[in-house]
């Protein structure tokens, strides 16, 4: 509900507070009480019709056009009106840039000067996915080499000596969490790499680094191991990782896919993986840690060099792995419906019944029952975006509810694709959050 508080009318009455010392205490008597009128004038004015017109206008909609917007607006009642604004500016390319592609807002202003309320508009695309619910493997070259901690380092001299050595990396400033991206102008592939570029300079690098994605240069000065013959850099560093995870759903005309609903980040630092390259991969759902209250259960799974490839892995985001399916692979066999089914919009999602699509130790996805109990209105994309909870009983003899491995798996409400699971509640295993489906399909490309 908008509230038009007396603070409006205190600033309107007040703001040039260092000039009423010059008025008499009548003038400033008068004054207050044209304050006080003010004050209640508008606080009688926030339970009246035009107020109630007001309050009952969603802060995000979602229109078949552009052009709409102002007819949106036309039976705005006096004394308010409006303005569009364009939204804001992202940098080209980015994720913030596809997922506002189509929105824009407007304020709703009392007087004209007044803002009252922001609402903002989506030009709506319609999206018809398969969905999945297949487990699958995750594999990722980083860009660049993650450093993960910095330690002390014992060095040999040529003479037999062996002494313990600070950390040249931590003494030159680096820090778990930063992201080398090259050594001596040369770009880095993984931790061979680097290895090499330092002991070709006999240890005098000069690392380019991203650290908050900001990137800086740091020159440090590695020790040399006599016994190993290498020079030494005093940091621990990851160049890959893998893991199993859910795929979504797809585009079954570009083969564009979305998994996970939250992003692959390394688990001493919380960095999400820049990806370089990667894909995804047939997995085997080998056995079930079940969920309790306090400790998160987990899907467990294998796959390896021999597993069958499934498609290539484009972004690693806060919102999800995506990339593309191969073309010569069977995409019956990561489908449940083998029928693409619309993207329900966030204003289309109810609470109540849903099903959710996942796959358990059978390796073969089902379909089991959940309901939507909560939800977040939302006026730009979040990982969570409404509440679930799962009420099959088989799935929750099997898994408690809700465990790691099941993030990505699509949920199914009125024949929409409405969101994925991205968190369990690790108090309550039954329960947890999903991002809507509509945010992860805007930016399947």
């Amino acid at each position: 509900m908008v509230i038009i508080t007396p603070l409006h009318a205190f600033v309107l009455a007040t703001h040039k507070g260092c000039l009423m010392k010059k008025f008499t205490w009548q003038g400033q008597s008068i004054l207050k009480g044209f304050g006080i009128v003010l004050c209640l004038f508008l606080v009688l004015f926030n339970f009246s019709p035009a107020m109630q017109v007001i309050n009952n206008i969603p802060n995000v909609v979602y229109l078949d056009s552009d052009s709409q917007k102002n007819d949106f607006f036309s039976s705005l009642p006096a004394p308010f009106n409006y303005s569009i604004e364009d939204d804001t500016q992202t940098v080209s390319g980015s994720i913030d840039e596809s997922l506002n592609k189509n929105r824009t807002s407007a304020t709703v202003e009392l007087f004209g000067f007044i803002p009252v309320k922001t609402v903002f508009f989506y030009t709506k695309s319609n999206h018809y996915l398969i969905p999945c619910g297949q487990s699958i493997g995750i594999a990722l070259h980083t860009k660049g080499i993650l450093v993960v901690g910095t330690s002390d380092i014992t060095t040999t001299s040529s003479d037999g000596t062996i002494k313990n050595v600070p950390s040249p990396a931590a003494v030159a400033g680096i820090v778990a969490g930063d992201i080398i991206t090259e050594a001596n102008g040369v770009e880095i592939y993984n931790t061979d790499n680097l290895v090499e570029i330092c002991n070709s300079a006999n240890g005098q690098v000069t690392l380019t680094i991203k650290r908050n994605k900001n990137p800086q240069t740091i020159t440090l000065n590695a020790a040399y191991d006599s016994r190993e013959n290498q020079y030494k850099l005093g940091m621990w560093v990851r160049d890959s990782t893998a893991g199993i995870g859910t795929i979504s759903f797809f585009d079954p005309e570009t083969l564009n896919y979305a998994a996970l609903g939250h992003a692959i980040m390394d688990i001493d630092t919380s960095t999400v993986f820049d990806v370089k390259s990667g894909e995804i991969t047939e997995c085997e759902i080998v056995d079930i840690i079940k969920g309790e209250v306090g400790e998160a259960g987990e899907l467990l799974g294998t796959f390896g060099s021999s597993s069958e490839r499934f498609g290539s892995i484009r972004t690693n985001c806060e919102f999800g792995v995506y990339g593309t399916l191969y073309g010569d692979m069977d995409i019956d066999s990561l489908s449940y419906y083998n029928q693409p089914l619309p993207v329900a919009f966030p204003s289309e999602v109810r609470t109540g019944k849903a099903t959710i699509l996942t796959t358990l130790n059978d390796s073969t996805i089902g379909e089991y029952e959940c309901k939507v109990t909560k939800l977040f209105s939302q006026s730009k994309a979040e990982s969570k975006g409404f509440v679930i909870e799962i009420t099959d009983s088989r799935l929750l003899e099997k898994t408690g509810g809700i465990v790691q491995g099941m993030s990505g798996s699509p949920i199914i409400q009125n024949g929409k694709i409405i969101g994925v699971v991205t968190h369990v509640m690790i108090n309550d295993p039954q329960r947890g959050y999903c991002m809507y489906a509509y945010w992860m399909a805007e930016l399947m490309g």
